[in-house]
């Protein structure tokens, strides 16, 4: 049994994804107001006043979501340079997000998102409680808890 003592930096990550679920899992995927107050609730929760998001949304969406979210928290997006744009491509900048959410306090994704199970898993190696790692946005009234993926030794 792995030992879970990873504490993480202080700032909850999530990662949102949208185009094509919003169209694809209608029934699944939140509306921005929901996910806003879904990390909102989790903010105060944890007490913690940083917040990085992962997310394919368009940025009148980011845009949108970040004024739904109080201005006494601090609200990130990595946004590459070019010349890491230039070395990494688009693959390597979502390796880069995914790391960034790997190590935070506390993580929320996306269900059925094989980038969330990606950082779930990384959060997995690196010994985070189960609970502050396999979380996923919920759509109202249809909230389900995402499998637990445990790395067996």
């Amino acid at each position: 049994m792995p030992k879970r003592y990873a504490l993480g930096g202080p700032y909850l990550s999530v990662h949102l994804r949208r185009r094509d679920f919003v169209r694809g899992r209608p029934d699944d995927t939140p509306d921005l107001k929901s996910v806003a107050q879904q990390i909102s609730k989790q903010l105060e929760n944890l007490r913690l006043t940083k917040l990085f998001i992962a997310t394919d949304a368009p940025d009148s969406e980011f845009i949108e979501l970040k004024s739904r979210i109080s201005e006494k928290y601090e609200v990130y997006k990595y946004s590459a340079p070019h010349d890491v744009q230039e070395k990494f491509h688009e693959a390597g900048i979502a390796i880069i997000e995914q790391i960034i959410c790997s190590y935070a306090r506390y993580f929320i994704g996306t269900a059925e998102s094989t980038f969330t199970f990606r950082i779930q898993e990384e959060r997995e190696i690196l010994g985070f409680p189960i609970d502050t790692t396999f979380n996923v946005l919920c759509k109202e009234n249809n909230c389900k808890k995402p499998s637990v993926w445990q790395i067996v030794y």
